[in-house]
């Protein structure tokens, strides 16, 4: 069998892999709520095709009700500078 050299091993691949195991292993014992993962998926499923819409429309040109990105170019157009300030990260919410 061959094994890859340990400089190709990250610890973040090694964590992940443990990770994903670990989840595995909790799912074919029984200890997860399927429900609550199924509907999980298929509201990501839901954001990421209303996204897809939403960006379908914006190039059709087609005005979308609380559309800040339509609404930030129609500022733009009129010739507001727009300035786009971000505070550093509070590091109590970063785990």
């Amino acid at each position: 069998m061959f094994r890859r050299p340990s400089s190709f091993v990250t610890p973040a691949f090694t964590k992940t892999e443990h990770f994903l195991l670990a989840h595995a292993k909790r799912l074919l014992k029984g200890q997860v709520n399927v429900r609550f993962v199924l509907r999980s998926y298929s509201h990501r499923q839901l954001a990421v095709f209303g996204a897809a819409t939403r960006n379908l429309a914006r190039r059709m040109r087609i005005r979308l009700s609380r559309d800040l990105g339509w609404e930030l170019e129609e500022v733009a157009a009129r010739g507001v500078r727009i300035v786009f300030l971000f505070a550093p990260a509070n590091q109590a919410y970063i785990s």
